[in-house]
């Protein structure tokens, strides 16, 4: 089987490589993982901002324009041509009923209104990929439709899986995730003064797709005591390393937050440390799986964990049993099976 990934995003280098050395998004992880663990059966080209090369056996061929990518079609002959995470290209007048499309979504659907996403269901039934059971099953609802509509988990880098031979630093709290208002830094931030004495490290960029705003990091910054450490942006080694220092990893604490599958979750788990996030959101039985859905007062929560070691303990065996089910090779799997299925 022939397949072809296309990712248009700010970012001018996608690749392993730069996985590798700094740090990238997840939604850039992901379908670099999923290219490189399905090419070990098909014949995989990913199209998106980067420096032509083979990497993990798949071919990157740099993004020009969405003209460019119809040509690489023409020359490639794809069975299929996945989108990631923003489906601009579809709606774009350039031959596309030639192959089949899938769209693999990485946003809320409520992100996703100013895009016809209905229509790409019921016109031109191209198949949306969700990234979690769970998302897929709110999308059934929100979009009132049950066909086209799959969901397969983010899957986690064989990295966070490695014991690194750290010790837990005691009192010690991970933020991860990027440092954009609607992740919910900034209400921890807040809270951080009020809990002394516990050290906070925050990983993640403010700039991670090339625009940075300024008022909202002067904003964060204000709030950072002497209990708060700004880490900014990681390699995967260096996150995997921090998340097995830590004694508790905290991702988007926003009571309702628009998560879909929160890959920084994940691989909280798989480094064997238990996860607060902000509740009544589609993730909520993923966390509940290795951590806490956060529903009322985040300090509180904060202390009740960090106050039960047993807890804690529980909670770390039981989410890296689950999430070990979520390597990349068993992901390309489900994958490979859905592309079979689709394939017609």
């Amino acid at each position: 089987m022939k397949i072809i990934f296309f990712r248009q995003a700010e970012l001018k280098s996608i690749s392993p490589e730069t996985d590798s050395v700094s740090g990238l998004g997840a939604t850039e992880t992901c379908f670099i993982n999923l290219a490189a663990n399905l090419s070990k059966y098909h014949t995989i080209k990913v199209y998106c901002p980067c420096k032509a090369g083979i990497y993990s056996g798949v071919e990157y061929i740099p993004y020009t324009s969405y003209t460019g990518f119809i040509d690489q079609c023409e020359m490639f002959q794809p069975d299929f041509a996945i989108i990631v995470g923003n489906p601009l290209i579809l709606f774009k007048p350039v031959h596309l009923n030639k192959w089949k499309y899938i769209f693999w979504q990485h946003n809320h659907p409520l992100e996703m209104k100013h895009f016809p996403i209905s229509d790409l269901l019921t016109k031109r039934k191209i198949p949306i990929v969700f990234p979690s059971t769970e998302a897929k099953k709110y999308a059934q609802k929100y979009y009132k439709q049950d066909t086209n509509i799959f969901g397969i988990y983010n899957g986690v880098r064989d990295e966070f899986f490695v014991d690194k031979n750290v010790q837990r630093v005691p009192n010690s709290i991970m933020y991860l995730g990027a440092l954009y208002r609607s992740k919910g830094v900034l209400e921890l931030l807040k809270i951080a003064k009020e809990l002394p004495e516990y050290y906070f490290n925050i990983c993640g960029g403010f700039d991670m797709y090339g625009d940075e705003n300024d008022e909202f990091k002067d904003e964060c910054l204000s709030l950072c005591g002497n209990n708060v450490n700004i880490l900014g942006s990681l390699n995967k080694n260096e996150v995997s390393i921090e998340l097995q220092k830590s004694e508790l990893c905290i991702v988007n604490p926003k009571i309702g937050n628009l998560e879909t599958c929160c890959v920084c979750a994940l691989e909280a788990m798989a480094s064997r440390t238990p996860v607060i996030s902000g509740g009544k959101s589609i993730i909520d039985t993923i966390i509940a799986h290795g951590g806490v859905p956060c529903v009322s007062i985040l300090s509180k929560c904060i202390k009740n964990l960090m106050g039960n070691q047993n807890t804690r303990k529980s909670f770390a065996e039981e989410g890296y049993s689950w999430v070990s089910n979520l390597t990349w090779d068993k992901i390309a799997l489900q994958w490979w099976e859905l592309l079979d299925s689709l394939k017609g």
